[in-house]
């Protein structure tokens, strides 16, 4: 039951992936790179995280999207490199020109056409599975209400391996399920031409999803491989590099 008043320590960091080719258009409001956009979205809790007393300490939970800016009929089956635009034209388009993003924009995908297969850490027992599963479908936690803008329709969910490791600005994530791998991704920090610091972004609808605070900044990350197979959505399985994503540290604590 929404609203429940339960303590829950619900922190740590957060991994987007998509095949957008830069900045992901959905976190400024603007409909997707070639009208579609098939991401990953990783959750990975800091020490100390619980969820109504369950303990989920270094644990993670995924979820894979398609959002449709038109119908969710599934795309041409790709694998491909392709060629990247001006990232920074794009940035400046997006952040630094409201008055032209205000003229051009479209507007996100309706939820009506986003669809998400969401996977908890199968190493949890069922119950704190459960728990995980229904929160961040938003079910259960008010605080995270806000993730039915993310996700979508859940059309599917579930326990699978999940393997993360980030050290140095890279990062690796890898989701199996019955054996099979249905997500791989790596990556590293983005940074600024000419400059060893990464972009940062301040104020987005990310801030909004995942309790970010104003003045703390997601990082704009680089996809180097970006795998997705996951028969569930209407999606053809593909392979994709030099990708777009974000990073920043998420924290949803509090009463539910």
């Amino acid at each position: 039951m929404m609203g429940i008043a339960t303590n829950n320590q619900l922190k740590g960091w957060f991994l987007e992936c998509c095949d957008c080719f830069t900045i992901c258009p959905c976190w400024v409001s603007e409909r997707p790179d070639e009208d579609h956009c098939s991401a990953l979205y990783v959750w990975t809790f800091s020490e100390g995280a619980t969820i109504e007393g369950h303990d989920i300490s270094h644990k993670s939970i995924v979820a894979a999207t398609f959002h449709s800016g038109s119908s969710p009929e599934k795309p041409a089956e790709t694998a491909a490199e392709n060629d990247e635009p001006d990232l920074f034209g794009l940035i400046d388009r997006f952040l630094f020109d409201p008055e032209e993003q205000e003229e051009e924009d479209n507007g996100p995908p309706p939820a009506s056409n986003k669809q998400a297969a969401i996977y908890v850490d199968a190493t949890l027992d069922k119950a704190t599975q459960q728990l995980l599963l229904d929160a961040f479908s938003g079910k259960t936690i008010a605080r995270l209400k806000s993730l039915e803008r993310l996700m979508g329709t859940v059309v599917h969910s579930g326990p699978a391996r999940i393997t993360h490791s980030k050290s140095n600005g890279q990062w690796e994530v890898t989701v199996e399920v019955n054996g099979s791998r249905i997500a791989h991704a790596n990556g590293l920090e983005e940074p600024l031409e000419g400059r060893s610091k990464p972009i940062s972004l301040y104020d987005t609808a990310l801030h909004d999803e995942l309790g970010i605070e104003a003045s703390e900044a997601a990082v704009v990350q680089k996809v180097a491989r970006f795998e997705l197979a996951v028969s569930p959505l209407p999606i053809a399985p593909f392979v994709y590099s030099g990708r777009s994503g974000l990073a920043a540290k998420f924290n949803y604590s509090g009463r539910s």
